[in-house]
């Protein structure tokens, strides 16, 4: 699974400066370099609490080539596991995956052939009422 995620340092160094700058007592600081994944930050509250900061993961879609029948066995498999509740957390995930691919190209293509003969009844409901005018009886 690929994950998005924003430097960890941007995040770190906005909250090294609030605590600095409010004289909190951070009980735990560390910085990394900007290649480097996110770390967790954690800050001890005045109250004695702790505080969490972790940066946010957003999955990045993946698309698939579904005109190959190994993409569709595999979707087909693992949309058995999941369905028998018997599927790890990672192939659960692959799944999901999956099938928000295949349904946005599913969607995708409802949409054109739904656009399409809108369009073309469009074109229909114009003709015949040409005819109609046409057909009328002249008084």
């Amino acid at each position: 699974m690929i994950y998005f995620v924003t430097p960890g340092s941007a995040m770190a160094s906005v909250v090294a400066r609030v605590a600095a700058e409010q004289g909190g007592s951070s009980g735990l600081y560390r910085s990394v370099a900007a290649e480097s994944p996110p770390i967790e930050i954690r800050l001890a509250a005045e109250g004695g609490g702790e505080v969490q900061y972790r940066p946010s993961l957003r999955d990045v879609p993946e698309e698939f080539d579904w005109s190959i029948p190994k993409t569709r066995k595999t979707y087909l498999r693992l949309e058995q596991k999941v369905l028998a509740k018997r599927a790890t957390t990672k192939e659960a995930s692959q799944y999901r995956s999956m099938k928000k691919d295949r349904n946005s190209h599913i969607f995708a293509d409802r949409s054109l052939r739904d656009y399409a003969e809108v369009q073309r009844l469009k074109m229909l409901a114009q003709k015949l009422a040409e005819i109609q005018r046409y057909l009328r009886p002249i008084i």
